[in-house]
């Protein structure tokens, strides 16, 4: 468990709808979450509803050729992952799924590319080395 603010949740929910923004996210387009539980999540689908943008979210268990039929289905453009496990199952569908633009990992520093239009960013860090709360970025 980690306690985290009203206000270092605001920030980060900022941080990720700038970045969406950023990248061209359009209100309306879906936005899909690939991802365990965990507060990124959830900070994830507050930024799409700040952007007015639809969230479609996985169940993280899903094989890659499910996670594929729905994405092509809901015509996501953007996807969070959770990890590089995640990850590594959109590099194996990104060919069949024309409309996504982007994998946006949660954690940094993912080990597996995505052969998608947009290079593939990570967030910068959310915490500085020591500190047990979010520091603004």
């Amino acid at each position: 468990y980690r306690h985290l603010s009203y206000a270092a949740v605001a920030m980060r929910v900022r941080h990720y709808a700038d970045h969406l923004a950023a990248l061209g996210a359009e209100r309306g387009q879906r936005v899909a979450i690939l991802s365990k539980n965990r507060a990124e999540w959830e900070m994830a689908d507050l930024a799409c509803q700040k952007l007015g943008l639809i969230s479609v979210s996985r169940f993280s268990t899903l094989p890659a050729s499910q996670v594929g039929t729905i994405l092509a289905d809901c015509g996501a453009a953007f996807i969070f992952v959770s990890d590089a496990k995640q990850l590594g199952k959109i590099a194996e569908i990104a060919a069949d799924l024309p409309e996504l633009k982007t994998a946006i990992a949660f954690d940094t520093a993912p080990s597996v590319a995505v052969p998608v239009t947009t290079p593939l960013p990570t967030w910068p860090p959310m915490r500085r080395a020591g500190s047990r709360s979010p520091q603004p970025t």
